[in-house]
């Protein structure tokens, strides 16, 4: 790959030549008094007004330097798949964690990744495996101009969530020592509180996904935004074809107090207390398995109150409306997405 990137405020992006990969360690990012370095790495293909602009940017905003960084035009021939790095070497690479790996992994690629193609990935992946490691592999069809970027996209939400939730209900549960929700109900007593008056739900909806010839996924879903048309809470019933259980499943804005979890209440009701389990660069999740009382009282409530907390120990609380959730739960899929994956 060209470019490995650690976007903490001391540092700053750094090409990697080709053939410079070195298995089993990969180039790292140098701190930012290496700039003179930076500029001659990159200014054989860039020109020198677009770096002059990119190192002012990164002095005063690592944010700004990284949109001005995606901004630049490489050459034609430096996107050309796999053609970032050797590729024999990187597999090796792989091999040596493959070696070492003790946690189950999930590899998601796509067909028009420029930087790690389906030949390459496919190479990897069964380096690592055959060494040892456990990674579940899927080849996702192409998305966009630039496949490299699809788990950056919130319109690849919808294909890239219902294999990460497979994959977390088969593994995570095999793993614990305690329920989520244990660890979730650590007291947590907040300084103040505020309602979200700027939330605005769209309607229910029920999406299904048949994910080439697995079993059938249904989320039963809700959005709600801010006046800024950002996703302020996203919430997601999500149940599989033959099996009892559900899966309660909550997108939130980031910097929210992750100890304290998500409390839920249908009309003032019993609370339900929904713990964290990852966080993406724009949203974190609570999931949980849903408790069916819950769902009955979902299916005939009104209002659902999400309260969260955070970091300023102030909770925030949200009401979902829930009207309509019971019909469109009960019924037929709006729509249904079929999509082949090589795996």
């Amino acid at each position: 790959m060209p470019w490995i990137l650690e976007l903490g405020e001391k540092h700053i992006p750094r090409p990697m030549p080709a053939g410079s990969v070195n298995a089993p360690r990969a180039h790292v990012a140098q701190p930012k008094d290496d700039l003179r370095q930076f500029s001659a790495d990159v200014g054989s293909f860039v020109p020198n007004s677009d770096i002059r602009s990119l190192l002012h940017s990164r002095e005063s905003s690592p944010r700004a330097a990284t949109s001005k960084l995606r901004s630049l035009r490489f050459p034609a021939e430096l996107a050309k798949p796999n053609n970032n790095c050797a590729p024999d070497k990187l597999v090796e690479a792989t091999s040596e964690f493959g070696r070492t790996s003790r946690v189950p992994m999930l590899w998601i690629y796509v067909e028009n990744d420029t930087f790690f193609g389906p030949d390459l990935s496919r190479r990897m992946h069964e380096a690592f495996t055959a060494a040892g490691g456990n990674a579940e592999y899927h080849m996702l069809p192409p998305f966009g101009n630039e496949g490299h970027f699809l788990i950056g996209s919130p319109d690849s939400i919808s294909i890239w969530s219902p294999l990460v939730t497979r994959f977390l209900d088969e593994h995570v549960s095999q793993h614990q020592t305690t329920s989520p929700s244990e660890n979730a109900k650590a007291e947590v007593t907040p300084r103040g509180q505020r309602v979200a008056n700027d939330i605005t739900y769209g309607g229910w909806q029920k999406l299904c996904f048949k994910p080439g010839g697995a079993i059938t996924m249904c989320r039963t879903t809700i959005t709600g935004k801010f006046a800024t048309g950002q996703i302020a809470v996203r919430v997601d019933l999500i149940e599989r074809e033959g099996d009892d259980s559900a899966r309660l499943q909550l997108f939130l804005p980031v910097g929210m107090y992750l100890r304290a979890g998500v409390k839920l209440s249908v009309d003032k009701g019993r609370a339900y207390q929904i713990p964290y389990t990852w966080c993406l660069t724009n949203a974190c999740v609570a999931a949980e398995l849903a408790d069916p009382k819950l769902i009955e009282a979902m299916e005939s409530g009104q209002t659902m109150e999400v309260e969260v907390v955070d970091t300023n120990i102030l909770s925030l609380a949200t009401s979902v409306p829930l009207a309509q959730f019971g019909p469109v739960h009960k019924g037929p899929p709006a729509k249904t997405f079929e999509q082949e994956i090589d795996e």
